[in-house]
């Protein structure tokens, strides 16, 4: 099976201000190295948030409509629908309370105003390089070694998850569950190293199978296999 060459992706920076000048300034800091987006009000923060997933929220506490606090705990509190998102608060309030609340609520780290570009830039690497580095432990921990298809802890996870999402967006979710007929057997008379090929080599089909980006493919167990099909029906 040949190796797919995975590029890095980039990654989403939410920047939640109402000041132009800052949001200039901020946007043409990072929008060389990251993918930025914007929004100026609470509304259009959690807006956003519903609609495109964001890696790390640059989040100022004072806006027109509501305050990063009340934002920062409605994220934290929904990770389930927002995903785990990084949260650098980015504000003029600069005691000691107004930090700890803010940390305290789920932040990650809390930066005074004015915001000088070189502390910003290597605050949001700290944080993008924390978010990479918990990609790869989750990948190491979620992944079958022997067949490189997610395991039965992604599996539990992912359908946890696409079970809210059909819930919330009233579509069909469809499980089938897969197993290898007589494999015991087959394991006895060929010996383990066959059977693993096996069980590569299925775990193989099936990703060529269901090609869709939203179809889920785990090893479930022994030689069980598990497929989740978002937005399909029985038929």
């Amino acid at each position: 099976m040949k190796e797919k060459i995975q590029l890095p992706r980039q990654y989403r920076i939410l920047l939640v201000e109402d000041e132009p000048a800052n949001i200039q300034m901020i946007a043409a800091c990072l929008s060389t190295d990251y993918i930025v987006a914007i929004a100026k009000t609470r509304e259009k923060a959690l807006q956003l948030l519903s609609t495109s997933p964001f890696d790390l929220m640059l989040l100022d506490i004072q806006l027109p409509d509501g305050n990063g606090f009340e934002i920062c705990q409605h994220v934290v509190a929904n990770r389930e629908k927002y995903g785990n998102i990084s949260i650098i608060f980015m504000t003029s309030l600069d005691s000691p309370d107004d930090e700890a609340r803010g940390l305290s609520l789920g932040g990650n780290d809390y930066i005074h105003k004015p915001v000088n570009n070189v502390v910003l830039r290597a605050r949001v690497k700290l944080q993008i390089q924390l978010i990479r580095k918990n990609e790869l432990l989750e990948h190491l921990t979620c992944f079958d070694g022997l067949t490189e298809i997610p395991n039965r802890r992604a599996f539990d996870d992912q359908l946890q998850k696409e079970w809210h999402r059909a819930r919330r967006e009233y579509n069909p979710l469809s499980l089938a569950i897969l197993d290898i007929d007589y494999f015991k057997q087959y394991n006895d008379i060929y010996g383990h190293p066959a059977g693993d090929q096996c069980l590569r080599i299925m775990a193989a089909n099936l990703t060529s199978s269901f090609m869709r980006n939203s179809d889920f493919i785990a090893r479930y167990g022994g030689e069980e296999f598990a497929v989740i099909l978002y937005d399909t029906d029985l038929e």
